[in-house]
């Protein structure tokens, strides 16, 4: 898991200089293009390189991943929406995403093999720990999406710059994580969880003031 996270950390200390490049020369649609040869080239080697294993004997169940792209898509449309200017569409989609989840979750409870084992989610400290998790990365990723703009326009920095001034978050991910990997193998993941999580609040917190 250490290991892991050093290799996306590593690419996300990247990516902000690689992408304020991008921008300097071309408009904001090579940030997704980009993505495509870099995609052929990581199933390439994905083929070549990962271990095979053996075909699961059941099938895919489409309907539900049907109904999971459905609803998470009704829920980013209506962000965007209300980000802009809330109305009868947003409500509608508000409606529809949550009768479209509801008969999603439903599904996934009498499913011998979900898409969502939404049964894991009975266990106290299965669900403690997600909870935990989707509110550090709401924290983080607030703060990576908002501290751009800031840079831009208010402090007056070039792309270039900011690409820059974004880089030291991730990098400090890659020192961290190998060590954090190391540590878990041996004091209670609970207590190097809160440690970190003391250290994010703080950096958010000034960051804020």
């Amino acid at each position: 898991l250490g290991f892991n996270a050093f290799v996306v950390a590593s690419f996300s200390a990247l990516a902000p200089s690689i992408a304020a490049g991008i921008l300097s020369v071309a408009s904001w649609h090579w940030l997704f293009a980009i993505n495509v040869p870099l995609g052929v080239v990581a199933l390439w080697l994905a083929e070549r390189v990962l271990p095979m294993t053996p075909r699961a004997g059941y099938r895919f169940d489409f309907l539900s991943a049907v109904l999971n792209a459905v609803t998470f898509g009704l829920i980013i449309t209506l962000v965007d929406g209300l980000g802009r200017s809330p109305g009868p569409i947003e409500l509608g989609e508000l409606i529809l995403a949550l009768l479209i989840g509801t008969v999603f979750i439903i599904r996934q409870l009498h499913l011998t093999v979900p898409l969502l084992p939404v049964d894991l989610f009975r266990r106290p400290i299965f669900a403690l720990s997600v909870a935990t998790s989707v509110c550090s990365y709401i924290g983080q990723t607030s703060a990576y999406v908002a501290l751009p703009f800031y840079f831009q326009y208010v402090g007056g920095l070039s792309q270039i710059d900011t690409g820059l001034m974004m880089t030291p978050w991730p990098a400090m991910v890659v020192i961290v994580a190998p060590i954090a990997g190391r540590l878990s193998d041996r004091y209670p993941a609970g207590i190097l969880g809160s440690v970190g999580l003391f250290a994010m609040t703080a950096g958010l917190l000034s960051l804020l003031f």
